[in-house]
């Protein structure tokens, strides 16, 4: 995987939380999932990728922690009841 490829995780979960007029605060835990399984190392990974993968995944808990007040939101939401993290 390519460092775009890679980024492109962040950047679609920038615009969607971003620039919705809408409340988003119910869809951080399901950004923080699909964030989380990009930072798995893949074969195709280069070097800078895996390097920056590795550090990110360090900060994850830092950068985007799991709040009971996230949990709240996310159950509140009907278009969350599937988000495996709650279960």
């Amino acid at each position: 995987m390519n460092l775009v490829q890679f980024l492109r995780i962040f950047k679609t979960a920038t615009d969607v939380l971003s620039g919705s007029k809408y409340p988003t605060f119910s869809l951080i835990l399901l950004f923080r999932a699909e964030i989380s399984a990009g930072l798995t190392d893949l074969p195709t990974d280069s070097d800078m990728v895996k390097s920056e993968k590795k550090r990110l995944s360090r900060a994850l808990n830092v950068r985007i922690p799991i709040a009971e007040l996230n949990v709240v939101a996310a159950l509140l939401d009907p278009s969350q009841r599937n988000l495996a993290s709650l279960q």
